[in-house]
């Protein structure tokens, strides 16, 4: 009689986004909202990291009590570089011509819909001068990375690779704007 919290960070639309073209996602999705309901049933409370989130286990037929809770960020560890700072990535931040720096750092997969970001950098580059920086690994790095070439686009991207826990804070203190283009995040 010990009351169960459950936290849900997983919708049918993102787990399947793969099989978003398939004949076969209408049945693979009702079934793991069907799953998905049945387990989340069990708990006294459900959250969800966001509102949204919650609207979608709603729209699932989920009728349990949901609460979003955001995730927490450390303010002391993530926090905008000062003039005199010299902590690790300070130094990254363009201040001499303060060219933007816009950041996605995370899986490239095909459910973060990295094609959007990388087909947006033109019409951002039009308006104004920018750097963009692509942190992560995935199964279609190698393939936006020869977009990113075949786009004439090699000297505003930069592909930094897998970003560890521990320099996630200067990746993110030499950003000026952070950007992510999953439609399902």
């Amino acid at each position: 009689r010990i009351p169960v919290v459950a936290t849900n960070h997983t919708i049918p639309e993102c787990t399947l986004f793969g099989l978003r073209n398939s004949p076969l996602y209408k049945p693979a999705q009702a079934a793991f909202s069907t799953y998905i309901n049945g387990f989340l049933k069990r708990a006294e409370v459900v959250t969800t990291p966001t509102e949204s989130a919650a609207g979608m286990l709603r729209s699932m037929g989920f009728t349990g009590f949901i609460r979003a809770i955001s995730n927490g960020v450390d303010t002391q560890r993530f926090r905008p570089a000062e003039a005199d700072d010299d902590r690790p990535g300070a130094a990254d931040v363009d201040k001499e011509n303060e060219t933007p720096v816009v950041l996605y750092t995370g899986r490239l997969d095909d459910d973060k819909d990295m094609d959007t970001f990388v087909d947006a950098i033109p019409h951002v580059l039009e308006a104004v001068p920018a750097r963009f920086r692509i942190g992560g690994e995935g199964t279609d790095r190698a393939r936006l990375e020869t977009r990113v070439r075949a786009m004439g686009l090699s000297d505003a991207v930069e592909f930094t690779g897998y970003v560890p826990d521990a320099g996630l804070p200067a990746v993110f203190r030499g950003a000026s704007l952070y950007a992510i283009s999953s439609r399902v995040e």
